[in-house]
């Protein structure tokens, strides 16, 4: 898009293809379209803050440019390409792609392109901006919104083949955007998580507005603050719908702001009450309207300092008020309920709710309670029989009841016992616990125990008992599991902890890591001399942990030894299969000694011993042969064979060669220097099993005539003779024709003679002797 253009990229397609037959349009499918639509959309409203009106006429203007495609392009009659949602052109798109390159974007992404939007409407645009954004949320300023963007910001062809372009994106902008996106906001989502419907009361002690409909587009009047409304639906946006009486003596339904009757946004925590709790209007404490019961289910909705907002069951249905959050105590756990009789001989005050806020009178010695929680700050709930003939839920401290409160310690009676109602009466019987019972033990007081024991009712019953009739021995046994010296056996006295002896069995190759209930544990639940405290008799298992042993390997000269292995006691180890390497020798496997010649163990083999060792490799060094060749000669030779790392001679020479002398010899069968004498002392030639090293025999001629320049004695004057006076110049040990060697004939045999005789080949007319 350029202030110079024109006519539009999309209106001039026509044109363009015939000019441009090549010209490629990039396209989007529908799904794209329509997404990209809706995030352009959703920007101008979201981000841009304008109304549906003026998104739609931006809307209407980026369909005819690029069909909402972040790549459209094309080339314009300048001959410059357009780009983008906007189809920028020439300074402009150069622009948008430096914008994007400065903040690390793709100018071909919509999101950058609306980016770069925004700050060009911000800025150098705010004129065309200020034309198109101020307009009505109506369908006609939608239609001048698309209209003034046409004219202002794109600045496209007005009339094109006779029809006002301008116009044509205006009534894009009314007639099918406005439809699409004018509808109205549908109802809010209803929290689910408040237990509707409930009544309640605002917290202001003025009066509120409430709406007619959760827009709040009007209002037909206030709720008072002794409106007692019922909270119908919650929703998710912070309104709710409530039915509240109206003056004309008619119940009407209201919207309003949530925080009018709750006033926080914690989730609501539905749970059971724990203690009797009394209810308030407000979080002032200033008027009570109920209370809550234990065992309620109550739902949490708000905190003001010491009160709580909850929903919690009523006479006339769920509903909402405040309770002072005194934190409810830990119940203790106790196997509940059971009866139970004060310890006093004397009538005992007892109260309302936990926090003994109120009084409603006295508990009776001869009152069976039945004790239905335990609190960890020492206060009882119990229902004890009133003197209506009722039963009454009360709460009192644990002192009445218990001299002290101990966690309950069960066990199963070891034989029949007698109770008593209270420590300070032993000589009438009050029942008896029979032997094999499940019961639990509770306070002690000299020789008697408080206990809860069956009753005939299926329920249990708290009294007395002496301590000495609850009193249970074990026998605690022990077996050494494979081993041997096992202590004997103990006896354990009922909750009297028990030391453990101190012997300790032995097992050859194990150690002894402690006792277990279990014969196949692998750790030790109790030591040797430690404390056994379970109230059960049993079996002590010795716990063993087999020796382990260290192998590991020397490669003995050699490279690669395998790494260390853990030989385990009893089991046996099966050796790495990795095997080292040393040059010129064989590998035949493991040895415990370094000097030994035979192996003990191969490779991958068993290793049984329970000891730790260090197994070092075992070398054999390899053989090879040296077969000789007369080269040019003749006669035989039988091979000689030699071991690496031992030095050996070679066979004297057999070979013969008329009229030529046996200097040595060499590797190969052309080299003419001597590597080796005659009979020769050598070592390691090779250091591969079994392979054959040849040597060649080396000859001098031995005939005393020489024709002029042939070096080499081998009748011919050429570039061998040329090669081999200059290795004999540089003192290499080859064999010459020493009468030939002063070519020049000037007495010496220098380099003189290499030159002489190196025109002498090159056909020059030079003398040679």
């Amino acid at each position: 898009m350029n202030r110079k253009r024109i006519v539009s990229c999309l209106l001039i397609v026509a044109m363009l293809t015939a000019v441009f037959p090549a010209l490629n349009l990039s396209r989007t499918d529908a799904n794209a379209a329509t997404s990209n639509e809706e995030t352009i959309y959703n920007y101008f409203k979201n981000t841009m803050n304008v109304n549906t009106a003026v998104a739609c006429g931006v809307l209407a203007n980026i369909k005819a440019e690029s069909n909402f495609s972040p790549t459209a392009s094309c080339i314009d009659t300048n001959g410059l390409t357009s780009y983008g949602i906007c189809q920028w052109n020439g300074s402009r798109f150069t622009s948008l792609k430096n914008f994007c390159s400065a903040r690390g974007l793709s100018y071909s992404d919509i999101n950058a392109q609306l980016q770069y939007l925004r700050s060009e409407l911000e800025g150098s645009e705010s004129y065309a901006w200020n034309k198109v954004k101020g307009q009505s949320n109506t369908a006609d300023g939608a239609y001048t919104a698309g209209y003034n963007w046409a004219q202002f910001f794109e600045r496209c062809a007005h009339y094109y083949n006779g029809v006002d372009q301008y116009a044509v994106r205006a009534n894009s902008a009314k007639n099918t955007y406005w439809p699409k996106y004018n509808n109205p906001d549908p109802e809010p989502t209803p929290d689910t998580r408040y237990p509707v419907p409930f009544k309640c009361r605002i917290l202001s002690t003025t009066k509120v507005q409430c709406y007619n409909d959760v827009r709040k587009t009007s209002s037909p009047g206030y709720i008072y603050p002794e409106d007692d409304c019922v909270i119908t639906v919650i929703y998710t946006n912070g309104m709710l719908k409530c039915d509240c009486p109206w003056n004309d003596g008619t119940t009407k339904t209201v919207y309003i702001d949530k925080s009018a009757f709750i006033n926080s946004s914690m989730a609501p925590v539905t749970q059971t009450a724990t203690y009797y709790a009394v209810t308030y209007l407000r979080p002032d404490g200033a008027t009570s309207i109920g209370w809550i019961d234990p065992g309620d289910s109550i739902t949490k909705v708000a905190v003001s300092g010491n009160y709580v907002q909850c929903v919690y069951p009523a006479s006339s249905g769920k509903r909402c008020a405040w309770f002072l959050n005194s934190t409810p105590p830990d119940p203790v756990n106790y196997p509940t309920p059971f009866y139970c009789r004060t310890i006093s001989t004397e009538k005992v005050q007892c109260y309302n709710d936990v926090n003994f806020s109120s009084s409603p009178g006295y508990i009776y010695p001869d009152d069976d309670c039945t004790i239905t929680a335990l609190y960890s700050n020492g206060k009882v709930q119990c229902q004890c029989p009133w003197n209506d003939g009722t039963t009454k839920t009360v709460y009192v401290n644990s002192s009445v009841f218990f001299p002290s409160t101990p966690t309950p310690v069960a066990m199963t009676a070891p034989k029949k016992a007698n109770t008593y109602l209270r420590t300070s009466n032993t000589d009438s019987v009050w029942g008896w616990i029979d032997a094999g019972d499940a019961i639990y033990k509770l306070s002690t007081s000299g020789n008697l125990t408080q206990v809860l024991y069956p009753n005939s009712y299926g329920n249990y019953r708290c009294a007395w008992a002496y301590t000495a009739d609850l009193t249970e021995t074990y026998t605690i046994s022990y077996n050494a599991n494979g081993g041997s010296g096992a202590p004997g056996n103990q006896t354990k006295t009922y909750d009297v902890a028990l030391t453990l002896s101190s012997t300790k069995p032995t097992r050859p190759g194990y150690t002894f890591l402690g006792w277990s209930t279990s014969s196949t544990a692998t750790s030790a639940q109790y030591a040797a001399g430690g404390v056994y405290t379970a109230n059960a008799g049993a079996t002590l298992y010795a716990v063993w942990k087999a020796n382990q042993y260290n192998i590991s390997f020397d490669a003995n000269g050699g490279t690669g030894a395998p790494s260390p292995q853990t030989k385990t006691h009893g089991v046996n180890l099966t050796l790495s299969s990795v095997q080292p390497t040393r040059t010129g020798y064989a590998f035949l496997g493991w040895a415990v000694s370094a000097t030994a010649s035979s192996a003990e163990y191969a490779s991958g083999s068993s290793y049984t011993m329970n000891s730790s060792a260090i197994l070092y490799a075992v070398w054999s060094p390899i053989s090879y042969s040296v077969q000789y060749d007369a080269n040019g000669g003749s006669g035989t030779m039988p091979d000689s064979v030699h071991v690496y790392d031992t030095e050996s001679a070679l066979n004297p020479n057999l070979f013969v060669r008329t009229g030529w002398q046996f200097l040595g010899w060499a590797l190969t069968e052309d080299e003419e220097r001597v590597m080796f004498g005659n009979g020769e002392t050598v070592l390691n030639l090779s250091s591969d099993a079994g392979a054959v090293v040849k040597l060649y025999a080396v000859w001098q001629q031995e005939t005393p005539l020489y024709i002029p320049g042939d070096i080499n004695g081998d009748g011919f004057v050429n570039s061998k003779d040329l090669t081999r006076l200059m290795k004999y110049l540089a003192g290499e040990n080859v064999a010459v024709v020493a009468d030939a060697l002063d070519v020049n004939g000037d007495g010496t045999v220098n380099n003189k003679d290499l030159t002489r005789l190196m025109k002498y080949i090159a056909g020059e007319d030079v003398m040679i002797h």
